[in-house]
């Protein structure tokens, strides 16, 4: 999209232009005005500016700071008075007087100018803001609201209005504005559904669809788990169920751990409990730390210490062991590292000394050290044979039993699940479990094991073979032959699918090889599919770890994986898999890549990336974890292929990379280049480009090819032509020349050429430090072989091996080349030192014949064309007036004395504190070290002491300190020349950056004349032919001259070549199914089918596809509008209709 990116900026800016204006707007030299469709003026060009607003349907105009609206034939609707309007639709319209704002609809007045802000909260709401108090206004029965606030925002569905003076807020209905609940201290939401409100003393639940109040409101309600919340008042406390919206009281306690059934596991102070809710007696009572309850089973827990209880309340086992196992008809127990026995009843059948005990269908085996002991447990949980084996081989023939429950599976002080819920969805779709018949105390019970599938007669059609189900659809079943994660919540739950295995890697190694950052999607278990419908298993050697199934319902192959990404047919068998992406069916064709080597990537590149979590689910992950810092990812050496919606090969050749298919094409890429291909593999596009890309308008595609020519071309926008070159790159520019390296090299020393691509100077040049005017100062060689030169616009040297690193411009021709505050030269235009450096501190003054300066001992000197002799001897020298020649000369340590060298004689003798000499008379200091200015006559007195400092000086000014923090202006009688207090005064190399105390700045330039009047934020100049200034609301561009050459809504941030000179190294051709030879350009933006928007290096023109010219190829912006394109050439708009008419030329602003 790179090579769009001018060509979209070119549209930006524009006042847009409505279907029903009458007339269009247009700008002569800054100034706005209207024309007719004729190109005659509807409105002569006399405004500051004119915008069409949409939304009003009316034009805005400005004039003088003043904003006023005109309708759509260019009549005057209101008069240029307000500072600001605003348009919500055409019949509501605020507007900015005096810094307040007002409120209109149809015309009518709805508020006075009294409020700072208006706003839209939605189409019927309005938020008005005055003093920091908000009012909202609603415009369906035109009422505001009963209250004012501190502040109006939305969120969880409502409308919150901050009370004043306090932290609460109420709650209002967006459409109606009815106050749901106020005083309101949060609102807290969770899910889809519900929602949590907060007040001073109490909460109270919420339904986020219809902001429906569910219930009272109590002292305290929180979230448990599913649908269940706990809400308490004072000792009383309630269970609600969110889904019935029934609220049941319970007995007080502090969190809910689970529900199943009548059953309810509660913490009250610590401790957990179990009571029964239809009774609402206590089943089990809270002595212990934490429970876990499992059908009838309780697990109890002290600490790390485990038991069995009953739901009866009969308590099995103690907690004192560390893990238990429920086998039906025994309990395997374990202390520590040992293992042992305990029968139904809780006894002690063998205590625990062994190192593992396994259990099969009819005897169970203990192993201790070299022993083996084997029991034979009836299933009423007798021992009914007991051998004991000094030695023994561990071979098993048989596969242990999986116990039915075990403390390890159980979740403590959380929900384990509605077994009985689980069993009725399951049944209902004739799946069952095995029943087995247990003799336990003399009575027989029915233990379920595994999972089948039973058909109308009853008969099994799928054995018992699965541990759990699942039911993603009424079609297909999921099951899983070994019992899948509960969960994938908990760092805990990840670690263990990584351990089974069940993960998908892409993987981003470091430098170092030591450290791999993965993306990972993660699945609970490995499942075979089940047809629920035809109630047969598909194909059952498949695992998958995930599957996309409902792509059978659309398509012959579904998304999945299984160690890799596949494509599986509907009964279950693998076509297509090696598969390192899969995307999504995009015009029932789907684009795979297989086999590669996929790394992540931190960036996206979309000529080689895809995305990371896309692709998961794609393969139909949902739990994908990883470092977000990669989210995409690059594939090496893959083959890419479409596959049909019959599960076809599209492409027998694969391809290096590809997008998908959109309008019947699709762009790919093949052994580096990039071209077009049909649904037929048909080269619509020759694979021979660069790069593609794909563009639409009025629903016709277009692609935009690059191609790469082997030499470097120079492209003149004065004559539109390319020219070749040698010059492989330009750096920054001034004037007159560039900057430009060797054919080929990257990086390395510059030459220059000038605006003729002439060549000036030779490759030595490291950097350009300065320059100014016709000379800059460079940099040539690095580390001890470095030297400065003084060079002019032409490459001819100046001053070699200079010392110096930047110039500045002096009066008279003349230039200062300065490395730091006393280490400079001052040389003319030849290139002759008139002083050397170190043999100059500071320069005072200068004419055309003389240059004054105080040297490094601070004594006044004079360079001079001719020799200057300042007699008598025995005099110091301690000041000079090159215009009238008169000297300031001290003899002692007191007096001094004014002596002119044309009349050769003194003026005035035995003066004390005299400062400096001036044109009108000298300057002078008072005790208070204030200076003020007396005339050479000795009588009278220009100005009395009044300044502290004199700054910067031009010919009949100078900028004066009055104290730390203020400059002013003043001429040489001492009177402030404008009437202004300047807190800084910046100088620079050609003008001076004064700033206001008020933080306004200007330009004022080195002669003393204001260019840029300060009312500015900031201002500074640029690339040294204009100056970027930051008014209040927008930004301004100006010439050296300062007219006004571009106005921003925003900060001003690109600029125009001065001389037109630009570098292309890339040209572009534009395909419709076939090849377009007459457009080719650096950028090209389709407007529509047979039009295009073309540019060469920032300025613009229109083309049809044929060729012709619509627009020319001269204006810095343009835009496409319903019957016209605006062109804006520096500071003026203009009119050009859609066949090439110029209704008003921005060139010529006529």
């Amino acid at each position: 999209m790179k090579q769009f990116l001018i060509a979209i900026i070119c549209l930006i800016g524009f006042p847009l232009i409505g279907k029903s204006q009458d007339v269009l707007p247009i700008a002569k030299d800054g100034k706005w005005g209207l024309i007719d469709n004729n190109g005659n003026f509807a409105l002569k060009p006399i405004y500051d500016y004119i915008e069409f607003k949409w939304r009003g349907n009316k034009f805005i105009y400005n004039i003088n700071g003043k904003v006023g609206v005109l309708n759509v034939d260019g009549s005057v609707y209101s008069e240029p008075e307000y500072e600001a309007i605003e348009f919500y639709s055409k019949v509501m319209v605020s507007s900015k007087l005096n810094g307040k704002w007002k409120l209109e609809e149809n015309g009518e007045l709805i508020t006075p100018s009294t409020f700072d802000t208006i706003y839209e909260l939605n189409q019927n709401l309005m938020a008005l803001q005055n003093d920091e108090e908000f009012t909202i206004y609603k415009r369906d029965n035109k009422a505001f609201s009963d209250r004012t606030y501190e502040a109006i925002s939305r969120y969880g569905g409502f409308l919150h209005g901050h009370i004043l003076n306090s932290e609460n807020h109420d709650l209002m209905d967006m459409e109606t504005l009815e106050i749901i609940a106020s005083d309101v201290v949060k609102l807290a939401t969770f899910g889809r559904r519900h929602g949590i409100i907060k007040f001073a003393d109490s909460m109270q639940l919420y339904g986020k669809k219809d902001l429906e109040l569910i219930g009272p409101r109590f002292q305290y309600i929180e979230h448990q788990f599913d649908e269940y919340f706990l809400c308490k008042n004072d000792t009383n406390c309630f269970l609600l169920n969110q889904n019935t919206k029934s609220y049941k009281p319970i007995k007080n306690v502090d969190d809910i751990n689970d529900i199943q059934g009548n059953l309810m596991v509660y913490t009250k102070d610590g401790l957990s409990g179990i009571v029964n809710l239809k009774t609402g007696k206590q089943v089990f009572p809270a002595k212990y730390t934490s429970l876990a309850l499992k059908g009838s089973t309780i697990f109890t827990k002290n600490g790390n210490l485990i038991g069995i209880a009953k739901t009866s309340g009969k308590e099995i086992l103690p907690a004192i062991y560390n893990d238990i196992e429920d086998y039906g008809n025994l309990y395997v127990v374990r202390k520590a590292r040992f293992f042992g026995i305990c029968n139904l009843s809780g006894k002690e059948v063998e205590r625990c000394r062994y190192r593992e005990i396994s259990v099969f269908d009819k005897n169970i085996k203990c192993y201790h050290k070299k022993t083996l002991t084997t029991l034979n447990i009836s299933e009423a949980g007798t021992v009914e044979d007991r051998t004991v084996y000094d030695t023994y081989m561990k071979v098993s023939f048989t596969k242990a039993r999986k116990p039915r429950n075990s403390s390890t599976d159980v979740s403590f002080g959380r929900s384990n699940g509605n077994r009985n819920r689980i069993n009725t969805a399951a049944n209902m779709k004739g799946w069952y479990q095995r029943e087995m018949k247990r003799v336990k105390n003399d009575t027989v019970t029915t233990v379920y094991g595994s999972w089948g599938l039973k058909g109308d007669d009853d008969s099994l059609l799928i054995k018992y073979q699965y541990r759990h189900l699942e039911f993603p659809s009424d079609k297909y079943t999921f099951g899983y032959r070994k019992r899948p994660l509960k969960n994938l919540n908990s760092d805990r739950a990840l670690l263990t699918a990584r351990k089974r295995q069940l993960v998908y890697d892409i993987t981003k190694k470091s430098a170092s090889d030591y450290k791999a950052v993965a993306a990972t999607a993660y699945c609970l278990g490995l499942f075979q599919v089940v047809n629920q419908i035809g109630k047969y298993k598909l194909n059952p050697r498949a695992k998958f770890k995930a599957l996309n199934y409902f792509d059978w319902d659309y398509y012959a192959l579904a998304r999945g994986c299984t160690k890799t990404g596949v494509l599986v047919d509907s009964g279950g068998y693998v076509r297509f898999d090696s598969l390192t992406y899969i995307g999504n069916y995009s015009e029932n064709k789907l684009l795979v890549c297989e086999g590669g080597e996929a790394e992540l990537r931190k960036k996206e590149n979309e000529s080689s990336t895809k995305g990371v979590r896309s692709f998961y689910w794609n393969m139909g992950f949902t739990a994908i974890d990883g470092d977000r810092e990669y989210p995409y990812y690059r594939i090496k050496k893959g083959k890419w292929f479409f596959i049909n919606k019959d599960g076809e090969r599209m492409n027998e050749e694969p391809f290096d990379f590809a997008f998908d298919f959109r309008n019947n094409t699709a762009i790919v890429l093949r052994k580096g280049k990039w071209g077009v291909v049909d649904t037929n593999m048909t080269e619509i596009v020759p694979i021979a480009y660069e790069y593609v890309s794909r563009s639409f308008v009025e629903n016709q595609q277009f692609f935009t090819v690059t191609t790469t020519s082997k030499g470097s071309y120079l492209y003149n926008r004065g004559n539109s032509s390319y020219e070749p070159t040698e010059i492989s790159s330009f750096s920054n520019y001034n004037d007159e020349v560039l900057l430009m390296r060797k054919p080929g090299i990257k990086h390395g020393p510059y030459g220059l050429i000038d605006t003729n691509y002439r060549q000036i100077y030779d490759y030595k040049i490291e950097e350009v430090i300065s320059y100014c005017n016709d000379y800059m100062v460079i940099r040539e060689g690095q580390g001890d072989e470095e030297i400065h030169k003084v060079i002019n616009s032409s490459g001819k040297v100046i001053f070699d091996d200079i010392k110096g690193i930047r110039i500045f411009p002096l009066p008279y021709g003349r230039y200062k080349i300065q490395k730091s505050k006393s280490n400079f030269y001052v040389i003319d235009k030849s290139g002759k030192i008139l002083i050397d450096r170190f043999k100059a501190y500071k320069l005072i003054d200068m004419n055309e014949d003389c240059i004054v300066y105080f040297d490094s001992n601070l004594e006044v000197k004079v360079w001079s064309k001719n020799q200057i002799q300042i007699p008598p001897k025995k005099f110091v020298l301690k000041g000079f007036n090159p215009k009238n020649n008169y000297a300031l000369l001290q003899k002692g340590k007191k007096w001094q004395f004014i002596y002119s060298l044309n009349e050769k004689k003194f003026l005035l003798s035995k003066l004390t504190n005299v400062y400096r000499l001036e044109d009108e008379g000298y300057l002078f200091k008072d005790d208070n070290e204030k200076i003020g200015m007396a005339h050479y006559n000795g009588t009278d007195t220009l100005f009395q002491p009044t300044y502290s400092d004199f700054l910067f000086e031009g010919k009949d000014w100078t900028f004066a300190k009055l104290d730390y923090k203020t400059k002013v202006l003043i001429n040489r009688k001492g009177e402030n020349i404008n009437g202004k207090e300047y807190a800084e005064v910046i100088r620079n190399e050609d003008h001076y950056i004064v700033k206001e105390k008020n933080d306004s700045s200007g330009i004022m330039l080195l002669d003393g004349k204001m260019l840029i009047p300060t009312h500015c934020s900031t201002v500074s100049k640029k690339n040294n032919w204009y100056y970027d200034a930051n008014l209040k609301d927008k930004s301004v561009r100006y010439n050296l001259d300062a007219e006004i050459i571009h106005t921003y809504e925003a900060k001003a941030g690109w600029g125009l070549f001065p001389k037109g000179v630009a570098f292309s190294d890339t040209k572009f051709d534009y395909f419709s199914s076939y090849e377009n030879p007459y457009l080719r350009f650096k950028d090209i933006q389709p407007i529509s089918q047979d039009q295009f928007i073309v540019g060469q290096e920032k300025v613009y023109g229109v083309y049809n596809d044929i060729g012709d010219t619509i627009v020319p190829i001269e204006f810095h912006r343009i835009s496409s509008t319903v019957r016209t394109f605006s062109v804006r050439y520096f500071n003026s708009y203009g009119q050009i209709d859609t066949k090439g008419t110029v209704l008003f030329d921005a060139k010529t602003a006529k």
